[in-house]
């Protein structure tokens, strides 16, 4: 899982029609609104007697563990695809 903070913009004020056909006169302001989602990876978790393995189709997360780095040290990429070659 992992923490996402949003940002949008929100109009505070008022709107009114122009003196031209299709034109508005705005008065007002953009107001920043901040909100933070929690993302999930959705993925396959391999756990054997030998290794843990999270499989996804997005992007991968940065190991925040003394374990995930020690993982993705002695197991690159290019050995997991030797060990599991039907893997995608």
């Amino acid at each position: 899982m992992e923490e996402k903070t949003k940002k949008t913009y929100c109009h505070v004020g008022h709107s009114v029609p122009g003196l031209f056909k299709g034109t508005r006169y705005n008065v007002g302001v953009g107001k920043l609104i901040e909100s933070t989602e929690l993302i999930q990876h959705k993925g396959i978790l391999y756990i054997t007697n030998q290794r843990i393995i999270f499989q996804a189709k997005e992007q991968g997360i940065e190991p925040s563990t003394q374990l995930g780095v020690w993982f993705d040290t002695h197991y690159p990429d290019a050995e997991m695809k030797r060990i599991y070659p039907k893997a995608k």
